[in-house]
């Protein structure tokens, strides 16, 4: 039965239709086709062309007819359409002939299909020219160790290259002209190469000889030949001398022919080396026995697999082309020739179309090699065999063979046409038969075709064209061979094309181009194999694990997604690919590693000791691991995140060398770094890099010998170590730099160690960076002598891990929850929580849970701390919290555990277990306390201790020794520990050696450790009793015991907090902190240890830790009695004092950075050694410019008088004064050298100084007309540019003291100018908004950057040259002049820019601006840092870099103010460390405060767009909600129900409580119009609100269906709204200089004012109403300064003003009324309390200024409307948030009268105020100040011995105000006034 698809077995073909045709007729039909009449069959032999091109395909093919399916011999394919081939059992007409022969068909005759569609057209597209195939091989400098067996080959190709001739008739010689081992021209840098060595040819030649040859030997001697040897030597066999060759291929051919079973890896090997041999290295014989061999297996094999039947033959077919090649003849016929095609025959019917194409292939190859046998003897055989065969034909077919004798004249006539047909062989015919096709077409393709057929032929010249990379003619031979259209052809050609499909040397264009081809041959073949064909090697090739070990995985995944698309466009239902279980290519893989050449290198066997690390690594269990989120570094603002995985995997992809990354405790570092570790070992191949785990919190020094320790435990001996240093590359992933407690540079470690080529992935927690004051020194690179800072920096990367955001915490929750800890463990058996009832109950904690360790921890004991109350979000949680639970459940886990295998307990155990068992888990938790105490004070807190056997004594022992009793031994298993295990030898002193055993334990995480040290020092087991403790080492006291046992005071200095100094131990320290909020009593010892140290100088080391511990919980010291303290050590920094009395402290080394110090008393404090985190400014009247030497040893200041001063920064001391300009210096610049000083003045001029030399200019520049703005040297300090206000920038070459060009461009005054770092190009900028860049070179325009509205003050560019750094207007901009675009705009300043400065690394970017603040920019990311404002700050007009780590800047009065950024806790700050509650707050300017009615908390919001609350009596702060916009104004319902919060174009937004909770949320939108302010009245019912264009809306809280009423008449902004506390009537003010009065009730306008006030306030009784009056202002918007603010109190009965309250220098913008109180906040810095005076007889009052407040960015003021004594906020513009408490010596009284004399005192009660204040303080005989401090502290206003009282009073003004008065006479008459005056 025929098939049509023999490789499916399940075939069947379908029922037969009526038209088809008898078996007998189609035989017949065929017949008569054949052996037609002579004249036919004379002109089909006449055109072999022809007839080869009719021949159809054998067995596979189908063919269909087509009506126009004629062929033009010089286009055959002219068409697109695709032809259909048939169904399986239609029938197959003949193709006559006739028509083969070009004669035209009979009429009636039916037309036959050719095997193609042969009307398509040549893609042009598809290897449009000739390409050669590509190498990366690198090479080896002279002498160096060769590393690899393909780098071996390759260098001894190129020696062969060197002495042949074509190489030395090229002169020079060119990369085309020489070709390599495999036709590809050699590459640019193997002709360097070649000349490099050429000087040591024969050095180089003998060294590399006998390198191959000891590579054959090491081979042969070999017992094992693998797979990956076999690989590696036949790469060997081309560039092997004679005798070598023979040697390797006797060794192949004895080890293949003795091998019981096939290797095919070695048959392949085999006929690769006779492929590849090189000329005169192979024999005749050598090919015959190998055939020989061959056809052996193959006679011996045909029971077995198909796989080793598909290798045998396509072996055959190869080494008989090589046999051709060498034109081999006179095969043995009898003994090999025949053998072998008779065994080929039985394949070429085989159901496997892969196995049946290659026997073909192979049966051809065959008939190319002539065998032995005489024309006479084939004339004879072949005779019989034409008999014999039409007999077999007569059986086969039931022919009627005495009429086939009949026509024996005919036979004897056509013998010479069926020569080649019978030669062939009728046995092939059956085997053609099987796939339905007609037999005369199979015998008329025989007939025609000769012996060799020319597809073969053809297949030939085209592997030959892909082997000398000619693919363009390959394209062209595909469609214009002879047998172009033949099933066989059209098989191997699509062969060929998948082999460089899946070669990566082709090139990713050629291998896309390979499967186009396939493409198109699929759309024009008409042979349904071929496209079952096709889809199978676009089927291989997607699903392909692995190209190519050379190719990267990017190019490779796009030659597999191509491969699958194709295939899924051309797949249908009737085309599958077929099941394909060989590999596709011509050659062996390519080695993964280079085994033979290392052991011949004597190369120590690293890779099965690294295999053994690898199966270690993948089977450790995987960890709870989340995905984190990373930002390029500290200073990042966080806009642009990426995964940490992703940052890092690109890194170790790049040429940079050491990554920092840096996370808070707890943020995943160690748990990235094993799964790092992981996932770098999963995808290892040998040879590649390898990534060693390094775990630096157990080594004791960063040594080399640690280093080799650690790898030891690994199983790595001493050579395999070296052979890492020299020869591999190595990733280092270092955990816990900062637990090693060794400040070294890493990279500088390990490259002095002698590690030759490596990476480093190092973790620090940031916290432990806050010490340091520039860390990048510990990471960057150290610079040699030709790398740059530059450079070095460029080796550096920096991550930082961000705390997980809402969409990372729910897919760690679904990931736990998946987990067997979360059913089996935590929630034991019962139902696992939900994603979202885990969310809820982490509604409180989501600041706490934002890092994977504590989120964790949370997931873990949430459930166990809630239990069958769900209402956790109303307890107050925190990291102590969640560590006290996580260790409690640790412990009752193993108490289970242990109960579990009490039976198996040996006796001890057992009866310890007893003693222990009620009270297990307090014995554990005492044991780990006791082991971290011990740890901090035995081993500086490093979490690695290492015990010895040999080690029996000292504290190690009590925990770890071997003579431990049963119960230590259990509570040391029980605890949350991890252990590793050194065995070692160490020598006796007999010399013996004695084996010792070295174990490390640690905590499973540095912060467990952390916390229970925390423990140790907090008491929190001081309610527990302990009966016995099993760790046998002393006990200490209790805290409390100490404290209660007043006639022992030693005992307190016994106890651990008083033994070490916890200062610098953050995360301890932030422990104790929520230890002391969370537990009153614990903080009441620690202030209670601090009023001790005033008479026991014993603890003053428990008294620095307590007040550090208080500091960071956010207690505050305001006002209290702290005489006599001693706290040496102590970390203050962020401290609130104001008014504390310190007089006698013992204050030594105390950080007092950013502490608030006003009004404290610090009289005979000790103060050596204390840090304010400042340096004093310096003042020097009429300074107007200055510049920074390039090294920062000089400072050069320029002056209104034209002088310019040179100071020397040591000692601040002038070096020079420089005389010459007549008019202000604007500008100064030093040379590159720091040799020369160059100003621009406003007399036009400038002047080059050789300053170190004279005093007089060297050189005078004229040329500018106007004023010279700014001034640059170029980059070799041989010219100079200038920006002038004649809008001209001018070149000036210095040595000819002239203008080399000038260029014009800007349309009005050049401002500002710099040169590039190669100095080709000069950027300017200037008043236009525009930014140019010039060409010095040729004196030309380049472009314009920029062009813009707002002026351009400033440029500079980037040290390394690569952007552009631009002040336009308020913003920053930034242009990348490499990748070009648009720029970065960095916002933040509110007025001009007026220069902005690079530190030398690039790490910052500092700005000065208008708005009085100093910005600080992250130099890579442009994300902002801070802003820094100092005492009374001026406009602000130059900055510069001092260093890396401090600044200078300029402001307009002449002031020198210098900033360390890396002060300290200061430093803390920046790098976004939290030290204490109070470090939180806002992050810009707070624009409205407002209290809630009952007074317990605060509400503030402003253009951070978070509104936070504040707990109004402790200063605790969260973040309520954030917004879209700017949040403009917040306000509260009367009832306390309502929150109403403002934003920027926005509509009101609503938040409501449900319940007695804090918790509030968006209930929905205060009516439908955008708003700027809103107000409530005070009995609730009203709610007014105000927008930007001067419309108000009433709305009726009580009338449900009430509409909202619209109220016009403001033409502006909306900058009040004030409800009268009668509630009748509401006032708003505008910025269209009105006030407007409206009825409550009805919305009336009563009464219009036209009047411009900035803000205004009832009084509590609504009789009276103060407002201030606005200032008028210039043109330039600056305050005038010949009017003064007023406060004007109007009585509203009387219509008259009864107080102006003066004292006030700038405009008021708040002011807040209670009872007998004014509180008004100016933009003069200052707030001032007013107080009312009543005269007891009259009953008349006045105003007083009682106190006042100064140097605060006073933003908005507001009364705490129910306490006492009474209390008001302060929003600030310098984001701070600060209640201050007002109090009187008469006590309770609120109005006093006019004959007290009551002290009024304002003292601060909390704020979130970040920066150093001492107004006022008083330091008389404090010791230990030096002048510096001494200074600053004055600077600062501070009250040195000499002060008096009267000094800080504050001048009134008695001047009559200029302001106009408000009118009032026309309220009179208005009812609710008339009301009003009545009551």
């Amino acid at each position: 039965m025929a098939k049509s698809d023999p490789s499916d077995p399940s075939f069947r073909p379908p029922p037969t239709t009526s038209n088809k045709p008898r078996r007998r007729d189609r035989i017949l039909n065929w017949t008569n086709a054949t052996f037609g009449s002579r004249s036919s069959r004379q002109d089909a032999s006449s055109s072999s062309t022809v007839a080869v091109a009719s021949a159809p395909p054998p067995a596979d093919i189908a063919t269909t007819p087509h009506s126009d399916d004629s062929r033009s011999a010089n286009s055959p394919f002219k068409s697109t359409t695709i032809a259909t081939p048939p169904s399986s059992n239609s029938p197959v007409p003949l193709k006559g002939l006739d028509k083969a022969s070009g004669s035209t068909p009979k009429t009636g005759s039916k037309q036959t299909a050719s095997p193609i569609n042969q009307q398509a057209e040549l893609n042009p597209t598809i290897f449009p020219e000739n390409i050669s195939r590509t190498v990366s091989i690198s090479l080896p400098d002279f002498g160096q160790r060769i590393d690899s067996t393909a780098q071996l080959v390759h260098c001894a190709h190129l020696l062969q290259v060197m002495e042949s001739p074509s190489f030395s008739s090229c002169s020079p010689p060119s990369p085309e002209s020489i070709k390599s081992i495999d036709g590809r021209p050699l590459r640019m840098k193997d002709l360097d190469w070649i000349r490099q060595v050429q000087e040591y040819k024969v050095v180089e030649k003998n060294r590399i000889q006998q390198l191959v040859v000891s590579t054959v030997s090491e081979f042969i001697s070999s017992p094992i030949k693998d797979s990956e040897a076999i690989r590696e030597i036949v790469l060997v066999g081309p560039v092997l001398e004679r005798v070598h060759f023979r040697l390797l291929l006797t060794c192949f051919l004895s080890s293949f022919d003795s091998a019981s079973m096939l290797e095919v890896e070695k048959l392949q090997g085999v006929v690769q080396l006779v492929q590849d041999a090189p000329p005169g290295c192979l024999e005749v014989d050598d090919l015959i026995r190998i055939l020989e061999i061959i056809r052996e297996r193959l006679e011996s094999t045909s029971s077995q697999s198909d796989n080793f039947l598909f290798h045998l033959t396509l072996a055959v077919s190869r080494v008989l082309n090589c046999m051709a090649d060498m034109k081999v003849k006179d095969l043995d016929r009898v003994e090999q020739h025949d053998p072998l095609r008779t065994a080929l025959a039985g394949l070429k019917s085989d159901s496997n179309p892969f196995l049946r194409y290659q026997a073909i292939y192979a049966a051809q190859a065959l008939w190319n090699v002539p065998d032995n046998e005489t024309p006479v003897e084939c004339f004879f055989r072949h005779f019989i065999n034409v008999t014999g065969g039409l007999i077999k034909l007569s059986a086969v077919m039931q022919l009627d063979f005495n009429s086939l004798a009949g026509g024996a004249k005919d036979i004897q006539k056509s013998i010479a046409d069926m020569y080649e047909f019978v030669k062939s062989g009728v046995e092939d015919i059956p085997a053609l038969m099987e796939d339905g096709k007609e037999l005369g077409g199979c015998l008329r393709a025989m007939v025609g075709s000769g012996r060799i057929h020319p597809w073969y032929m053809s297949l030939r010249g085209a592997e030959d064209l892909v082997r000398t990379g000619r693919l363009a003619d390959l394209r062209v031979w595909a469609w214009e061979a002879p047998s172009q259209g033949s099933y066989l052809f059209q098989w191997g050609i699509c062969q060929l094309l998948g082999e460089i499909a899946v070669d990566p040397s082709w090139g990713m264009n050629s291998q896309s181009q390979s499967i186009l081809f396939l493409c198109e041959i699929f759309k024009i073949s008409v042979h349904r194999n071929v496209r079952r064909w096709i889809l199978t090697i676009l089927d291989y090739i997607s699903k392909l694990s692995t190209l190519d070990t050379s190719t990267s995985d990017h190019e490779e995944e796009a030659i597999k997604v191509t491969a699958a698309i194709a295939r899924d466009d051309l797949r249908s239902n009737e085309y599958e690919p077929f099941s394909f279980p060989y590999l596709l290519g011509r050659r062996l893989l390519l080695p993964t590693a280079s085994s033979i050449i290392q052991k011949v290198n004597k190369t120590v066997a690293l890779e099965p000791a690294l295999l053994k690390i690898q199966i270690a690594v993948s089977n450790r269990g995987p960890e709870f691991y989340a995905q984190l989120m990373a930002k390029a570094g500290l200073q990042d603002s966080g806009d642009s995140l990426k995964l940490l995985e992703e940052r890092v995997l690109t890194f170790l992809g790049g040429k940079r060398q050491i990554m920092l990354i840096l996370g808070d405790s707890g943020a995943g570092k160690s748990t990235f770094n094993r799964h790092l570790e992981r996932k770098l070992w999963s995808e290892y191949h040998p040879g590649g890099p390898i990534p060693l785990f390094v775990d630096l919190r157990r080594m004791e020094n960063l040594s080399d010998s640690e280093v080799k320790k650690k790898l030891r435990i690994d199983d790595l001996k001493d050579d395999q170590i070296q052979e890492l240093k020299e020869y591999r590359k190595v990733i280092f992933i270092c955990d816990g730099y900062d637990e090693c407690r060794q400040w070294v540079n890493l990279h500088s470690r390990f490259r002095d160690e002698g590690w030759k080529s490596f990476q480093i992935v190092v973790t620090c927690r940031s916290q432990q960076l806050t010490p340091n004051s520039n860390y990048r020194n510990y990471f960057v690179p150290r610079t040699e002598a030709n790398l740059t800072e530059s450079q070095a920096s460029a080796l550096y990367e920096e991550a930082v891990i961000v705390p997980f955001g809402e969409n990372q915490i729910k897919a760690c929750i679904e990931q736990f929850r998946g987990t067997e800890e979360a059913s089996k463990e935590v929630f034991k058996e019962g139902a696992i929580w939900s994603t979202e009832e885990y969310i809820n109950q982490l509604a409180n904690l989501l600041e706490l849970v934002k890092n994977p360790f504590m989120l964790k921890l949370a997931l873990v004991t949430l459930p166990n701390m809630v239990g069958n109350d769900m209402g956790t979000s109303r307890r107050k949680m925190t990291r102590f919290c969640l560590y006290e639970e996580f260790t409690d459940q640790h412990f009752k886990k193993e108490l289970r555990r242990l109960t579990d295998q009490r039976p198996k307990m040996k006796w001890d155990e057992e009866k310890a277990f007893e003693l222990i068992e009620n009270g297990f888990v307090l014995h554990g938790i005492y044991f780990s306390m006791r082991l971290a105490r011990s740890i901090f004070m035995e081993q500086d807190g490093r979490n690695s201790v290492e015990y010895s056997t040999m080690d029996n004594r000292g504290w190690k022992a009590q925990f770890f020794g071997l003579k431990t009793g049963a119960g230590t031994k259990l509570l040391r298993q029980s605890s949350q520990l991890v252990t590793c295990t050194i065995q070692e030898s160490n020598s006796s002193g007999k010399g013996a050696a004695v084996a010792s055993q070295t174990t490390v334990y640690s905590f499973s995480h540095r912060s467990i450790l952390e916390f229970l040290y925390a423990c140790c020092l907090c008491d929190y087991m001081q309610d527990s009793r302990i009966e016995e403790d099993f760790s046998g080492g002393a006990q200490y006291p209790t805290l409390s015991s100490c404290l209660e046992s007043t006639d022992n005071p030693s005992l307190l200095a016994g106890h651990p907090l008083n033994q070490r100094s916890i200062v610098s131990e953050h995360s301890v320290v932030h422990f104790l902190a929520e230890r002391a909020i969370n537990k009153s009593e614990f903080k009441d010892q620690l202030q209670t240890i601090i009023e001790l140290s005033r008479t026991d100088e014993t603890i003053a080391v428990a008294a620095a830790n307590a007040i550090t511990i208080l500091v960071l919980a956010g207690v505050q010291f305001n006002g209290m009695d702290l005489r006599g303290i001693q706290i040496p050590g102590a970390d203050l920094s962020g401290g609130h004092f104001d008014s504390a009395q310190l007089e006698y402290a013992d204050l030594t080394d105390v950080n007092l950075s950013r502490a608030w110090l006003r009004q404290a008393d610090f009289g005979h404090a000790r103060m050596s050694g204390v840090q304010f985190g400042e340096k004093p400014s310096i003042i020097f009247p009429g300074l107007t410019s200055m510049a920074l030497s390039p090294n920062g040893a000089f400072l050069a200041l320029g002056f209104e008088s034209g002088e310019v001063r040179v100071l020397n920064t040591k000692d601040w001391s002038t070096r020079n004064t420089l005389q010459g300009h007549t008019y202000r210096v604007l500008h100064l610049a030093f040379s590159s050298s720091g040799l020369q000083i160059a100003s621009g003045s406003m007399d036009t001029t400038i002047r080059i100084w050789e300053w170190q030399q004279e005093s007089a200019p060297s050189r005078i520049l004229r040329g500018h007309s106007s004023e010279v703005n700014a001034v640059a040297f170029s980059p070799d300090g041989h010219w100079l540019s200038s920006a002038s206000d004649d809008m001209t920038v001018r070149v000036w070459d210095l040595d000819l003291n002239s203008v080399m060009c000038t260029f014009e461009g800007h349309e009005d005054e050049a401002w500002c100018t710099a040169w590039s770092l190669d100095g080709q190009q000069v950027a300017s900028g200037g008043k236009d908004g525009a930014v140019n860049l010039w060409q010095t070179a040729f004196g030309e325009f380049e472009r314009q950057l920029w062009r813009g509205r707002e002026p351009v003050c400033s440029l500079v560019y980037a040290p390394d040259g690569k952007r552009l750094v631009a002040a336009v207007g308020n913003d920053i901009l930034i242009w990348d002049l490499l990748a070009g675009g648009d720029p970065t705009v960095l916002e933040g300043h509110t007025g001009d820019v007026r220069a902005v400065s690079f530190s030398r690394n690039e790490q910052w970017i500092a700005s000065v601006s208008l708005d009085k603040s100093v910005g600080i920019w992250n130099g890579r990311t442009g994300a902002p840092v801070r802003k820094l404002y100092g005492s009374d700050p001026g406009y602000v007009l130059a900055v510069a870099f001092w260093n890396d780590q401090e600044i200078i800047s300029l402001d307009w009065r002449g002031m020198l103010r210098f900033w360390a950024l890396g002060s300290g806790a200061a430093r803390a700050d920046m790098l976004g460390i939290v030290t204490g509650p109070m470090a939180e707050g806002h992050r810009d300017l707070v624009e409205t405060v407002a209290y809630s009615p009952d007074g317990k908390k605060v509400l503030t919001g402003g253009p951070d767009r978070c509104i936070r609350e504040w707990n109004a009596e402790t200063g605790e702060t969260k973040i309520v909600t954030t917004t879209q916009t700017d949040i403009l104004h917040i306000a509260f319902s009367p009832e306390n129900r309502q929150v109403a919060v403002v934003a920027l174009d926005d509509i009101p937004i609503l938040f409501e409580q449900v319940d007695d909770s804090d918790d509030i949320w968006v209930t929905g939108y205060l009516g439908a119009y955008s708003a700027v302010i809103v107000a409530y009245s005070p009995c609730g019912r009203w709610v007014v609100s105000g927008d930007a264009d001067g419309a108000l809306v009433l709305l009726d809280r009580l009338e449900t269906d009430a509409e909202e009423q619209l109220l016009v008449g403001h033409r502006n902004w909306i900058l009040g709204i004030e409800f009268s506390p009668c509630e009748k009537l509401f006032v708003s003010w505008s910025k269209d200089q009105s006030i407007r009065v409206w009825e409550s009730e009805t919305g009336v306008c009563i009464d219009v004012i036209d009047f411009f006030i900035e803000s205004l306030s009832f009084s509590p009784c609504g009789t009276m109403v103060a407002w201030s009056v606005s200032v008028e202002r210039d043109e330039d918007g600056l305050d005038a300064s010949d009017v003064l603010p007023e406060i004007h109190l109007t009585d509203l009965r009387w219509q008259r003003d009864i107080h102006v309250l003066k004292g006030h220098k700038n405009l008021v913008d708040s002011i807040a009324w209670t009872s007998g109180w004014i509180v008004s906040g100016s933009n003069d810095r200052t707030v001032r309390l007013w107080k009312e005076l009543r005269d007891n007889e009259t009953g008349s009052s006045t105003w007083t200024c009682a106190a006042i407040l100064d140097d605060l960015a006073v933003g908005t003021v507001a009364w705490n409307p129910v306490a006492w004594p009474l209390e008001f906020a302060i929003g600030s513009r310098d984001s701070s948030v600060s209640v201050w408490t007002v109090t009187t010596s008469g006590g309770e009284k609120k109005m006093m009268s006019e004959d007290d004399s009551e002290e009024t005192t304002i003292q601060l009660k909390w704020g979130s105020i970040d920066r150093l204040e001492t107004r006022g303080a008083r330091f008389t005989n404090a010791v230990g100040l030096d002048s510096m401090q001494k200074e600053l502290l004055r600077q600062h206003g501070s009250i040195d011995d000499a002060a008096s009282d009267d000094d800080a009073e504050e001048d009134e003004d008695e001047d009559e105000s200029l302001v106009r008065r408000v009118r009032v006479a026309d309220l009179a008459d208005t009812v609710p006034y008339k009301e009003m005056r009545e009551q």
